[in-house]
């Protein structure tokens, strides 16, 4: 692969059109931009693209990291945030894995613990749900993607730093703008 445009700290950016459209037998386009909208029609979409830009390869999808390096094998979990030119008020995020949220397989205990404040026991679910099994986080703009939205952004960040960086009464969220603030530099893609 020879696209390695992965380095931590660095907020990525490319402008991509995306162009959805199916083709029936007769020749008919039928219009496919609602999957861009909805994050289970467009997940693997923008995983896709950040993997082209990242050289990054699939992984085991649910079992462990998403996306993987295929030269050194370390993983990498997707997560999106909201774009902040079009959710200027969004500012949450969610990073923690996907069973503390919802009526999700830990979600029941997850919950418990951050109704009693028990900071250390939450932290300590997300790191065996999730944290744990991946080096690298790379968040992508695209949660609630809007059509009009032209820039494709992914940030990296060491599995440590997100650590550090979450929201102290709820591990598995994170402010976007403590997250964007780790970029040392922005990198435009061609």
């Amino acid at each position: 692969m020879s696209n390695k445009l992965r380095s931590p700290g660095v907020l990525y950016e490319v402008e991509i059109k995306f162009v959805l459209r199916a083709l029936d037998a007769s020749g008919t386009s039928i219009n496919l931009d609602a999957i861009l909208k909805n994050g289970r029609g467009s997940y693997l979409i923008f995983q896709a693209i950040a993997s082209h830009y990242a050289g990054l390869v699939a992984g085991t999808e649910g079992k462990g990291s998403d996306l993987v390096e295929e030269d050194g094998g370390e993983g990498y979990e997707v997560k999106s945030y909201h774009d902040p030119e079009n959710h200027p008020k969004k500012d949450e995020i969610h990073c923690g894995p996907s069973g503390v949220f919802a009526n999700n397989s830990s979600a029941a205990g997850y919950k418990k613990c951050l109704k009693a404040l028990d900071y250390e026991g939450a932290m300590r679910i997300c790191y065996e749900k999730g944290y744990g099994k991946n080096d690298y986080y790379l968040f992508t703009n695209t949660a609630a993607y809007a059509p009009q939205q032209t820039c494709f952004r992914y940030l990296i960040i060491h599995r440590d730093q997100l650590v550090r960086i979450v929201n102290p009464m709820d591990p598995a969220k994170v402010s976007r703008a403590r997250l964007l603030g780790t970029a040392k530099r922005k990198h435009k893609i061609a």
